[in-house]
């Protein structure tokens, strides 16, 4: 997360009773009252892919992003690619 907000990274959180049992691994889900939910999980997901110029500031991050992240690529339940801030955005909300 603090990786995320140096370098102003537009993320989505996103949960449910689903997980993915790989990076970027997901995180039990908690309740208001600190009680954990059982069977939910939660993660942080890109809404962009790293430009150009975060890959001349830094290659390692967006290496790592590119690798763990799908380069800000999200799938639908059908596997199609939703990629860009506001497609991915236009599908969540629906």
């Amino acid at each position: 997360m603090q990786n995320m907000r140096e370098h102003r990274c537009a993320v989505l959180l996103v949960g449910g009773p689903n997980r993915v049992d790989d990076v970027p691994s997901a995180e039990v889900d908690l309740e208001e009252d600190g009680r954990c939910v059982d069977g939910h999980w939660h993660e942080f997901r890109f809404l962009n892919a790293p430009t150009n110029a975060d890959l001349q500031r830094d290659p390692e991050l967006v290496r790592q992003i590119s690798i763990s992240y799908d380069e800000g690529r999200m799938f639908t339940i059908d596997l199609q690619v939703v990629q860009g801030r506001e497609a991915i955005l236009k599908r969540a909300r629906a």
